[in-house]
């Protein structure tokens, strides 16, 4: 869910996304939640994205707000990954999630 309509930004522009995570038997600690977000390609891709980890907000709803540093066309994804410090990637496990 993001407080944007249209895909389009200017310069500067804040926004705010937030996701519902169903975590089944998980914590919000277990995982992580990240926000890709970036210029929009062509073919709709995302094009060097950058990523964002969500703030949890209880009851698996994560939250993030962040300022787009070029205007014209942009995209989002969410994705879980685990998360514990003795990873050391949050990817080795093979366990991600995308929204």
């Amino acid at each position: 869910e993001s407080d944007d309509h249209d895909g389009v930004g200017d310069l500067g522009a804040k926004r705010t996304v937030s996701a519902s995570v169903s975590l089944g038997g998980l914590s919000d600690d277990d995982v992580a939640v990240e926000l890709l977000h970036g210029p929009v390609g062509l073919s709709d891709e995302l094009v060097s994205p950058t990523s964002l980890v969500m703030t949890a907000a209880g009851d698996g709803r994560f939250t993030t707000t962040f300022e787009l540093d070029r205007g014209g066309r942009y995209g989002y994804t969410v994705r879980v990954v685990p998360h514990h410090p003795d990873l050391v990637t949050p990817i080795e496990l093979g366990c991600v999630s995308w929204a």
